[in-house]
């Protein structure tokens, strides 16, 4: 019945992460720590909402130097600036398929920058991409929920918290897909489709009685908060775009028209660097920490740490 300590083991590549889940809270001895499937849904969903090849440069340079610089001294700044480090990497390329760079920059400079999926063009493309990722990312969290349930030979709450979702969104997918004709499915699996949603929801109304439907409208509520992804890529461009316009209608100005553009241009981009850089961080944890660890993580764990002698007056001698 004790609370065991517990010491957390992933691999160096990922291990500054633990640091963004025990902000949250460490894991309990009989849960399953989630750094593994945190570190990499937090760098793409970072990039994502970053998403400019300039602005992942400067964060790159950024946490490099602040690495190299006081991360020697402090595990904590060590951490944080190698997360940093990786997500500004990764915003590089996101950037580069987002074709923006300071926004439209090069657009004012005679060169038309090709993109797969820049958010201002295509905005839906950006949204139903973040969707799919959303559903996928819930659906880890339930699954690491149906595992420690039967971890812990929960067995009821495995079937009533966990299996009754894969039911309801099987046959719900089918159904809606069928009204709103995304697909045309055939009878059977029309029948399919009906008999997963019964299941599914007979299930969660068991479990939860009267407060069922808080239920369902809670999941469609974590599922399109993953919109907040489409959110951030626009606000990024969108103001990046917005300073390149102001800094061209100054530039023609007499005489102090060239130093008044750059300086707009400097202090527009930078002003939004840190404030997107600031948007994606918060945003991209809380997509961990409401919607994701909701569908298992309870945390309430204590670290081990192993004993220790401090010596304030004493020296070891060897």
């Amino acid at each position: 019945g004790d609370n065991s300590p517990v010491k957390l083991s992933n691999p160096k590549i990922i291990r500054p992460f633990e640091m963004l889940v025990e902000m949250f809270g460490t894991p309990k001895y009989t849960e399953i720590d989630p750094t593994f499937i945190l570190a990499p849904f937090y760098v793409l969903f970072y990039a994502t909402m970053l998403g400019d090849v300039f602005y992942g440069v400067l964060q790159t340079i950024f946490a490099f130097l602040l690495y190299r610089g006081i991360g020697r001294k402090s595990k904590g700044i060590r951490d944080f600036s190698y997360i940093l480090l990786v997500c500004g990497v990764a915003t590089i390329f996101s950037g580069a398929l987002m074709g923006s760079y300071f926004g439209d920059f090069f657009k004012y400079v005679g060169y038309k920058i090709p993109s797969m999926l820049n958010p201002l063009e295509n905005p839906m493309a950006v949204l139903k991409l973040a969707l799919i990722i959303g559903i996928i990312h819930l659906n880890i969290g339930i699954t690491l929920g149906l595992i420690k349930n039967i971890m812990n030979r929960d067995y009821r709450s495995a079937l009533l918290e966990n299996v009754s979702w894969y039911f309801t969104q099987i046959g719900g997918g089918i159904l809606i897909g069928k009204f709103f004709q995304w697909f045309s499915p055939s009878e059977g699996l029309v029948r399919i489709g009906i008999v997963s949603v019964i299941i599914g929801v007979s299930l969660i109304a068991y479990d939860k009685k009267g407060l069922s439907f808080f239920d369902f409208t809670g999941f469609l509520g974590d599922w399109l908060s993953y919109a907040r992804i489409l959110a951030l890529a626009l606000a990024t461009s969108g103001i990046a775009m917005t300073v390149n316009i102001v800094a061209r209608m100054v530039y023609d100005l007499p005489v102090i028209g060239i130093i008044l553009a750059f300086l707009v241009f400097v202090g527009g981009q930078f002003f939004n660097f840190i404030l997107e850089a600031l948007g994606s961080f918060v945003h991209s944890l809380r997509l961990h920490y409401v919607e994701f660890f909701s569908k298992f993580y309870e945390s309430g764990g204590e670290r081990f740490t192993p004993f220790k002698m401090e010596r304030n007056l004493t020296e070891v001698i060897e």
